[in-house]
Parts: C-alpha cells; sequence; structure tokens
C-alpha cells in the first residue's frame, strides 16, 4: 500500500472526513482517480496496487470496523480481480455494508449487473469524469 496520503485541495468539501482506498494494478490509473478524489477534497486517498494487497490493509485481525469510508476497485486485475476481491470481503465479513464500487473499461450493461451480484454497491465506467466522481460520491455516501 501507498505510503503516501494525498490532502484534499478543497478543505471546505463534505468528503473532507472520509477515507477512500483506491485498487487498481495500474499505477497510472491509481494516480488520476487519487488526482481527481484529493481535487474533490476527499481527506485521505490510499491506494492497494492489487486485490491481494486491499485485503491485508482491510482484513485487520481484531478491527471491528472497516478502515475506509468506500472503496473503489478496478474489476480486471492480475493478482485478483476486482469482482473476486469484492466477493472475499462480502463472504469473510457477512456482506458488510462497506460501499465498494467497480470501475471497468467494459461499458457492456451485463458487468453492471455481474459487479452488483458479486455484491458491489455500484458500478462506474471508464473513462470518467471529475463530475462522475462527484456524483458517484453523493450517490454512495449518500451526502
Amino acid at each position: 500500500m501507498s505510503d503516501f496520503h494525498s490532502k484534499p485541495e478543497n478543505t471546505n468539501s463534505p468528503y473532507a472526513d472520509t477515507d477512500i482506498l483506491v485498487v487498481d494494478d495500474q499505477k497510472a490509473s491509481r494516480i488520476l482517480l487519487r488526482a481527481f478524489l484529493t481535487r474533490i477534497g476527499v481527506g485521505r486517498v490510499d491506494e492497494a496496487k492489487n486485490g491481494i494487497e486491499a485485503l491485508r490493509v482491510l482484513m485487520v485481525p481484531g478491527r471491528n470496523n472497516w478502515p475506509f469510508d468506500l472503496v473503489f476497485v478496478s474489476r480486471k486485475m492480475k493478482e485478483m480481480s476486482g469482482l473476486e476481491l469484492v466477493r472475499t470481503l462480502r463472504k469473510v465479513t457477512a456482506g458488510n455494508a462497506m460501499p465498494v464500487v467497480i470501475i471497468s473499461e467494459d461499458l457492456d450493461p451485463s458487468i453492471a449487473k455481474e459487479a452488483t451480484m458479486a455484491g458491489a454497491t455500484d458500478y462506474m465506467p471508464r473513462p470518467y469524469t471529475e463530475e462522475n466522481l462527484r456524483e458517484m460520491l453523493k450517490k454512495v455516501l449518500k451526502s
């Protein structure tokens, strides 16, 4: 996981106290998403380079709550797909409601259904814009 914690550019943002984990095996994709979220004013954005690393961060023994308010996960990753990560999280936590959004380049509507069937809270196609992210944050975090 990245040791770098971004600081929000907009400290008056409704997301200034929000912690988000970005999981993607493509460094450029993590950097882009982090930049958008930081500009929106998200308080903390951390990264995991694959699903296995994300599980280590999220599944800390003895912790009774989630360390993040939301997780954005790439659908296609080499070591563990985003769908596998979501299924594992939902299975291990008996469906705990931490929001997880699957991101994919695939615009096929069946992908959104597949993501929600796996336990994802929502699905967001790539490419996305800062405005798409704002709308997703509003929708998923109910703010």
